[in-house]
């Protein structure tokens, strides 16, 4: 049995510097089994939409949604308090907000995953 859902919002629509085109970024913490849900529901928008399928690679896109899976929750804490310390700052650019979450995975992994793929 899949392990209860904890997720969160984050990314523009949260910090304030969202645009008509921007998506809605949810970090979800799953097991292999909601992966392999969450995949078969992304799967199946992509193929309505006519779109080319591109599972199983996170983040997942579901339309103007999207996945970020994460698979522990030290990781799933260190997206959180990213996006503390990004609500906590006056104003903050895109930049910034990535900044942040670079900083926030180094502390808790002495690496980001994130450095160079944004």
């Amino acid at each position: 049995m899949s392990q209860p859902l904890k997720c969160f919002m984050t990314g523009s629509r949260v910090f304030g510097y969202a645009t008509k085109d921007s998506d809605l970024d949810l970090v979800v913490l799953c097991d292999d089994e909601l992966q392999r849900e969450l995949i078969k529901i992304v799967d199946g928008f992509e193929r309505l939409a006519g779109l080319p399928t591109k599972v199983p690679s996170s983040p997942y896109y579901a339309g103007r949604v999207n996945f970020i899976i994460v698979r522990d929750e030290v990781e799933f804490e260190a997206w959180w308090r990213a996006r503390e310390r990004c609500l906590a700052e006056p104003y903050i650019t895109r930049a910034r907000a990535i900044e942040i979450h670079e900083a926030c995975r180094t502390d808790a992994f002495g690496a980001s995953p994130l450095k160079g793929k944004q």
